[in-house]
């Protein structure tokens, strides 16, 4: 008996191994491929850099993409979804992460700047695609997003919002408007609460 259990201890450790080896594998292999499919779609030279984590995006691309270098999305147990519509942008600066279940619906043009680290559940909505009173239209107006800026669990970024350099956007706001560089936004619908404290060169990540 003891030789029997001391046999299956020593046979474990090869087959973790292969496991562990056969899933880097299976990740750089969907990596590579979602490279290629950015690459397709004009995305840029940076899409050599592109950071995988789990499943590939979800993209329904008519318009453009445009990456920085070493984006990284994420995706272990649900997908970001992507969709850009004829004529429209989205722009992901270098570094920035974007967690699972990230939503950008784009129908003019989303931007977020370089190091930004966007939460699971997060939705970019530029265009309320209906309107809310009779013979007013549909509202669409780009959202950019400046540097280094963390948006927080399942909030919301509406048309023609703008958010400025080194802020944060918390966990559920539903945001539109403008808001300066340093800021701590929170709340339905969101409000700025204070400054953020931190230096030029502070980087979360």
């Amino acid at each position: 008996m003891t030789s029997e259990k001391f046999r299956l201890r020593t046979a474990t450790p090869p087959v973790n191994r292969f496991r562990r080896s056969f899933a880097r594998r299976c990740q750089l292999w969907r990596q590579h491929r979602l490279q290629r499919h950015f690459a397709r779609l004009g995305a840029g030279p940076q899409v050599h850099t592109l950071g995988l984590d789990g499943t590939a995006p979800y993209l329904d691309v008519a318009g453009k993409i445009e990456l920085g270098e070493h984006v990284t999305f994420r995706g272990i147990t649900r997908q970001t979804l992507i969709s850009v519509g004829a004529n429209a942008v989205l722009k992901i600066g270098a570094d920035s992460y974007i967690n699972q279940g990230a939503n950008f619906a784009v129908t003019c043009g989303v931007t977020l700047g370089r190091r930004c680290v966007v939460a699971e559940d997060v939705s970019f909505f530029d265009t309320n695609y209906h309107e809310v009173d009779q013979g007013a239209g549909v509202f669409s107006s780009p959202i950019v997003i400046g540097e280094n800026v963390w948006i927080g669990h399942g909030a919301i970024i509406l048309p023609g919002t703008r958010i400025g350099d080194h802020s944060v956007i918390g966990a559920g706001a539903v945001v539109r408007g403008e808001f300066p560089a340093r800021s701590l936004v929170v709340g339905v619908p969101a409000r700025r609460v204070r400054d953020i404290r931190c230096d030029d060169n502070f980087l979360r990540r």
